[in-house]
């Protein structure tokens, strides 16, 4: 074996072990990450105003009502929709993080043990 080969398996040991702590990092993730940096207090508020504008009209809009009322159904109805995009988009975005570290964790650690064996 040259000493070129002898190195293989401390990279390969240094790849799965950096692997293994991305996954286990993945786990732990979530209580540092959880897309509260991305959707703020006053989002939150504004989220909470427009379901409850929106549950108010759902009420008293009928189809008898004036075209200023549905509009305004209307329009509660978009912001609230936007503003569950948004919530959404931070949430899927923290898990999306998660699960990328988590699929470089595993990479990395298939690597590492397919080259220690490959090597050994």
């Amino acid at each position: 074996m040259t000493d070129e080969n002898r190195r293989f398996p401390d990279v390969a040991m240094v790849c799965a072990s950096l692997g293994a702590i991305l996954i286990v990092l993945s786990f732990c993730w979530p209580l540092f990450d959880n897309g509260r940096h991305a959707w703020s207090d006053e989002q939150a508020q504004a989220m909470q105003g427009a379901a409850a504008r929106y549950h108010e009209l759902s009420f008293t809009v009928s189809p008898t009502s004036t075209p200023e009322e549905k509009q305004a159904f209307a329009d509660a109805k978009v912001a609230r929709a936007l503003l569950e995009q948004q919530r959404v988009a931070a949430i899927d975005g923290a898990k999306l993080r998660k699960l990328g570290l988590r699929w470089m964790g595993l990479a990395l650690a298939l690597v590492g043990i397919a080259v220690y064996y490959r090597t050994k």
